[in-house]
């Protein structure tokens, strides 16, 4: 019953949308912040750490 309290009425489409949005550019924030502490923990370690990542998305075809 409270779950469905927090969620948006299904009706409103724009808003379920928008949380959708929010909650995927948080997710690549998360992950491109786990991807620079690996590089600065690899470097600290003496590692060789990559310069640039290349981090690519999408449906698959």
């Amino acid at each position: 019953m409270a779950r469905e309290q927090l969620l948006p009425d299904e009706k409103n489409e724009k808003t379920l949308e928008k949380i959708a949005r929010y909650e995927a550019h948080l997710s690549r924030q998360l992950y491109q912040a786990m991807h620079e502490l690996e590089a600065l923990q690899t470097k600290q370690t003496g590692g060789a750490a990559p310069l640039a990542r290349l981090g690519v998305q999408g449906l698959e075809s």
